[in-house]
Parts: structure tokens; C-alpha cells; sequence
């Protein structure tokens, strides 16, 4: 077994972490998920026991990683390709019903209407095109109306018919062919898409989105999603007024050079089933900003998230999976605002030798399935920091194996092009240490078969050695543990 296993929670964070704050993180807040720095010392170990407690904990905690990271790596998704691809489509149906609406200032379209406008056709501008090959079929209770403040509610049966071709191309002639079609139907209990009521000299833009149920698919391969009417929100603060309705939106105003000063999204209390699994999204969120600069004499704009969370739980059949599971990545909105700029390429670019400094905040609890159907607890936090430019440090990670804690802190160090260059981490418990380097995949870096020592209070009480495949901590007292 290579020690890399030893990295898998440590490392996997930093990474995640590293992509996160790629577009920045929220607010200053946070929180502490324990003393990596200085973990609680069991006084009735002697010294040389306690660094093998840590090599024990730490063995548990690899023999646990890889038993998890074995049994999901074979497990099936949570929604098949098939579930994931009519998911997609057929919450895109009323978005795209109601920009038709729009355009034509429509208050409802009849069964009628909406199967002559998704009929199959050659053409690349029609709705079956741009839904993606798709014909409607309305049910007898199927219904979209649009109010004066544009508000769409839709409630109803649709029979989705998805064709599937082949493309290709002979003798310089492109070519398509029907190869069949599927069919499958999407219930809606009330869809609701509501802004505020048309505003006039207004800076302030708020909406809703929701429903309390949609049904894609029947039988085996239904997929069902329960939220209500408003558990999505959203709200726009711009830098100028503008007459906001549903023929000038957001994007008309940034082409006019209004700019976006704080932008927040959320979801929450969603709950998706299918295949006998379960995920419950407490809340999802994002906040955003806008940054503009002057390119060739033009003005540019970018958006850019600076807050990203997750809260939910997620519950599998198969293999058998309880746990709860938050990510909370956030940086200052001032921060952004001061630090980004737009480069000649009209990338957004943190200014020379400045940093946006982001904490994530990541925390797994519950139970997981290992090998041969061992049940095995999960209890992990972590606190990660963007201090400097390509560089994450692990400021605190508490994981608990079997009643016994192991805390750790480390450094991952990236590129230009945000790549992995190589990481430290230092796992303590009690009062022992164990410093590890590893490189850009995360291998453990080991000189001479050698990979760290085992200190207590620093005096040095043995070695973790590398041989082969096998890893094996020697002990002053010559004893020894095969991890």
C-alpha cells in the first residue's frame, strides 16, 4: 500500500480548494474545526507510546480511505447518463417556452401551439432544435400561462420526444440520420419563475424560482425533485438605475455599461431521488461581483463569484451511504473589487504580486460503506486558507478513526497555471509529529526508503520507512508497524 492513501483527505481539499479560488470565495467569515496546532495530549501514554498511537490512528485512517476509495470507485452514479441528460433537458423546457412567450408577448400557448412550435424540423432556429432534438406533447392538464408581470407558472403533463441521430459526413456533404427516438414525461406541480413586478429607476432586481415537484421519467428511471415555489431566489444590487421588465434584463444593462455590485443566489431545501438514492440540498449559494477596466480603449466587464456553499446530505442505497456534507469557500467582496483587474486578453487577473486571500471550509460526517459491507463512521473537517499567489495551506484538519483523533497542516504549492507542484503535511496527535512531502501526484517523496521521522516533543522516537509497496514505522525500541 502506498502511503499516498495518507493524502487522500488532505490532498483531494487542497485541490478542490485550489479550483475554488480560481474565481475567489465571500464574506470574512469562518470558523475553527480544532487545534491542528496544539492537539489535546493523553498524559498516560509515555512518549515512545504515543508515537505509535499516531502510527496506529494514522493506519486505521489509511486502511479506512482505501477501503472507501475501492468500494465507491465501482459504484454506480447518481443519476445514469440517460437520467442526467433528460434532467437537463427538461428543466430548460420552460425557460425556453417562456422566452417564446416573451418575444411574442404571449400570456399562455395552447397543447396546439406548443407541439406545431417543437415539431421536427431542419432548421437550427426553432425550439426543437434549440431544446436539443425535442418535440412536445401536451397532456390534457398541461398548462403555461404568463402573467403581466411576467411571472410563468406551469403545472401539467409533457411528453418529451427526444430524437437521436447519427452525423457524419461523405464525399464533402454533411449528413444526419435518424437512428430513434425517446420517449419519456416530465409532471410539473408548481413551476413558478417570478420577478418582482416590472420596475421603473430602479438599482435593485430580485426574483424567484421553484416548484413543488417535478417527475422526469416513470418507473426505474424516474427521477423525482421536490422543492417549493420560491426555494431559489435571486438578487441583483447595480450601479445605476435602470427600468427593469422582461424586454430589458441584466444583459441589456451590462451592454449599456451598468455593472453588477453585488449579485446573490441560492437554493435551498431541495430534495432529488432516484435510484433508490437520496440528496437533500440544504442550501446552494453563490455571490458575485462585477470588475470592469478600460481594454483598447474599450470597457470590458467580468463577473466574479466570491462566495460558493454547500450544505446537504446525501443518503445511497447502494453501496449503503448516510452523511452530511458542507463546503463553504469565501472571500472579501472588497477584496475582489481592489485586487482583480481585466488584462489586455480580457481575463480577469489579480493585480501584480497581489493576493486575494479565500478560506474554505469543509466538513463530512456520517457513514460510508468500505469493503466486504464494513460500515465505517466518517468524521472529518478541515480549514483551508489562500494566503498567497498558488499557494493553499491546511490551517486545520481534524479526522476521527474509531475515538481516536488525527489532526494535521500543510502547504500545497501550484503553478502558473494553477497545476500542482508539490504539498507538505504534518500529522500530529498528542504530542508527535510526522512531517510528509509529497510531489506534483501526490506521492509521498521518500529519501533513501526513507519518508519522515516519528517525533515527540521533538525528540526522534523512529522512522517511517518505504519499501516496495509497503510501509513500515520503526520504532527506537526496534518494534515495529506495517501500515
Amino acid at each position: 500500500m502506498k502511503i499516498k492513501k495518507l493524502s487522500i483527505a488532505t490532498l483531494s481539499i487542497m485541490l478542490m480548494a485550489s479550483g475554488l479560488t480560481a474565481c475567489g470565495g465571500s464574506d470574512s467569515s469562518s470558523s475553527s474545526t480544532g487545534n491542528a496546532t496544539n492537539p489535546p495530549v493523553n498524559t498516560s501514554l509515555s512518549e515512545i507510546e504515543q508515537a505509535k498511537e499516531i502510527i496506529r490512528t494514522a493506519k486505521l485512517f489509511i486502511t479506512d480511505a482505501d477501503s472507501v476509495e475501492k468500494t465507491y470507485a465501482n459504484a454506480s452514479a447518481l443519476l445514469t447518463d440517460k437520467q442526467q441528460q433528460r434532467f437537463g433537458t427538461v428543466m430548460d423546457v420552460p425557460f425556453f417556452l417562456h422566452e417564446y412567450m416573451r418575444e411574442n408577448n404571449l400570456t399562455t400557448l395552447t397543447a396546439e401551439q406548443i407541439k406545431t412550435l417543437t415539431q421536427r424540423t431542419d432548421s437550427y432556429d426553432t425550439l426543437y432544435s434549440i431544446m436539443g432534438d425535442v418535440s412536445l406533447i401536451p397532456s390534457s392538464d398541461f398548462s403555461i400561462k404568463r402573467g403581466t408581470d411576467d411571472t410563468l407558472s406551469v403545472n401539467g403533463t409533457l411528453t418529451l420526444n427526444q430524437d437521436i441521430y447519427e452525423y457524419g459526413s461523405a464525399a464533402n456533404n454533411y449528413n444526419e440520420t435518424l437512428l430513434t427516438t425517446e420517449s419519456y414525461t416530465a409532471n410539473f406541480n408548481g413551476y413558478s419563475d417570478a420577478m418582482d413586478k416590472v420596475q421603473n429607476n430602479t438599482s435593485t432586481i430580485k426574483g424567484a424560482f421553484g416548484f413543488n415537484s417535478i417527475t422526469i421519467g416513470t418507473g426505474a428511471e424516474a427521477v423525482v425533485i421536490k422543492a417549493n415555489p420560491t426555494a431559489g431566489t435571486f438578487t441583483a444590487n447595480l450601479s445605476k438605475n435602470i427600468d427593469y421588465n422582461y424586454n430589458y434584463g441584466l444583459e441589456d444593462a451590462k451592454n449599456a455599461g451598468v455593472s453588477l455590485n453585488k449579485g446573490e443566489a441560492s437554493f435551498k431545501n431541495v430534495v432529488l431521488t432516484a435510484n433508490n438514492n437520496t440528496v437533500v440540498a440544504d442550501e446552494l449559494s453563490a455571490s458575485a461581483l462585477d470588475i470592469t477596466n478600460t481594454v483598447d480603449g474599450k470597457t470590458i466587464s467580468r463577473t466574479i463569484p466570491y462566495q460558493f456553499k454547500v450544505a446537504g446530505q446525501l443518503k445511497m442505497a447502494v453501496p449503503k451511504t448516510d452523511v452530511a456534507i458542507s463546503l463553504n469557500a469565501t472571500a472579501k467582496d472588497t477584496d475582489v473589487k481592489n485586487i482583480f483587474t481585466i488584462d489586455a486578453n480580457g481575463d480577469a487577473v489579480e493585480r501584480n504580486n497581489m493576493t486575494v486571500p479565500v478560506t474554505a471550509l469543509i466538513s463530512i460526517k456520517g457513514q460510508a460503506t468500505g469493503e466486504n459491507n464494513k460500515t465505517i463512521p466518517l468524521d472529518f473537517q478541515a480549514t483551508l486558507n489562500r494566503k498567497a499567489n498558488k499557494v493553499i495551506s491546511l490551517d486545520n484538519l481534524v479526522a476521527t478513526v474509531e475515538g481516536k483523533t488525527l489532526y494535521a497542516l500543510g502547504t500545497s504549492n501550484f503553478d502558473a497555471n494553477n497545476e500542482l507542484l508539490n504539498s507538505e503535511v504534518t500529522f500530529k496527535q498528542n504530542k508527535a509529529t510526522i512531517t510528509v512531502k509529497f510531489d506534483k501526484n501526490n506521492d509521498a517523496i521518500s529519501t533513501n526508503g526513507k519518508l519522515a521521522d516519528i517525533l515527540v516533543n521533538g525528540k526522534d522516537y523512529g522512522d517511517l520507512i518505504q519499501n516496495g509497496s509497503m510501509i513500515t514505522a520503526k520504532f527506537t525500541d526496534n518494534s515495529l508497524i506495517t501500515l
